[in-house]
């Protein structure tokens, strides 16, 4: 049996094979403990399908999520030496490529927690 879970802030998605059949199953996430919701979505799938070895596939959106929507502890980047910058500049598909007055977000990691380490070649 192959299953494949995605634990995300309000869903854990679960899709997984039913013979020759591709099938999805969408529970409710358990933020205090993604654990739960990952247990009731097998829990259902293996009360569908016939037994066998479970190959289990897990993915999770909540620490994305988490960094996108400027949640949780300050992150720091540390990177090569002259790259600091490489995100905040970004890159040249843009949906207003030559719009001087778009308004940018602020960087995800502010310039002063931006850390280039030179390294070994």
């Amino acid at each position: 049996m192959r299953v494949a879970i995605d634990t995300g802030g309000t869903f854990t998605d679960c899709v997984y094979l039913d013979g020759r059949r591709l099938e999805i199953l969408k529970v409710f996430s358990t933020p205090a403990n993604p654990a739960r919701a990952i247990a009731q979505a097998l829990a259902a799938v293996q009360s569908s399908i016939s037994g066998g070895p479970l190959d289990l596939l897990h993915g999770t959106t909540v620490g994305t999520n988490a960094l996108l929507e400027r949640r949780g502890a300050r992150i720091l980047l540390v990177t090569t030496a002259g790259f600091e910058d490489v995100l905040v500049i970004g890159r040249q598909a843009r949906s207003r490529l030559y719009d001087f007055f778009l308004t940018r977000p602020p960087p995800l990691v502010p310039a002063a927690r931006r850390l280039g380490i030179r390294e070994r070649l």
